[in-house]
């Protein structure tokens, strides 16, 4: 398995004002979504349909109460690891130099997709509980499901305003020397 992952505070400085917990929050969900959310993710077609070296690929963005990750995972043949990783930094690198930015259309598709996964998920009482722990364990207001995929969809009502964020976003988190990668290898004898 190789993992890099890379610490994000909940408050970003955007020139001289703060962007909110909760608008920050939404832009890194989509970031991470953009990166590796779906098969149509940037990790997914370089990592996987590209340069073959994974069967699955992974962005997400895991809270904690000060602060979050974002951890792209994937499991891959014990000779690939090196080249697999190198290509995963190189990935997000272009995004955080603006090399290859995040554009309007993977915006506007990552948006909707966790529109639609967040709106077939609504009736479980799983989701319930755990966006009310999320917002227990951050100690901020609680805000619906249904508010947080309504303020999704209000991004992708301008989906170049909110990829100029989502880069902004991009280039503050993903700096290569704030990153730790892990990479497990399984013993051969066992």
């Amino acid at each position: 398995h190789v993992v890099v992952s890379y610490p994000v505070d909940f408050y970003v400085a955007d020139g001289a004002h703060l962007v909110p917990r909760g608008r920050y929050a939404r832009l890194l969900r989509t970031l991470c979504h953009v990166l590796g959310g779906s098969m149509s993710s940037r990790l997914w077609r370089r990592v996987r349909e590209e340069r073959g070296l994974a069967y699955t690929v992974s962005a997400s963005l895991g809270t904690m109460s000060e602060g979050a990750t974002i951890t792209i995972s994937t499991g891959v043949h014990a000779d690939k690891w090196r080249e697999t990783g190198a290509l995963i930094r190189e990935v997000l690198r272009e995004a955080c130099d603006g090399k290859d930015p995040i554009r309007a259309d993977e915006v506007r598709r990552s948006l909707g997709t966790m529109v639609g996964s967040q709106t077939m998920a609504l009736p479980s009482s799983r989701t319930h509980a755990m966006n009310v722990v999320d917002h227990f364990v951050h100690d901020a207001e609680y805000e619906t499901v249904e508010a947080d995929t309504s303020a999704l969809r209000a991004l992708r009502e301008d989906p170049e305003l909110t990829a100029r964020h989502v880069n902004a976003v991009a280039r503050y988190v993903l700096q290569p020397a704030c990153s730790y990668v892990t990479v497990i290898v399984p013993d051969k004898k066992q």
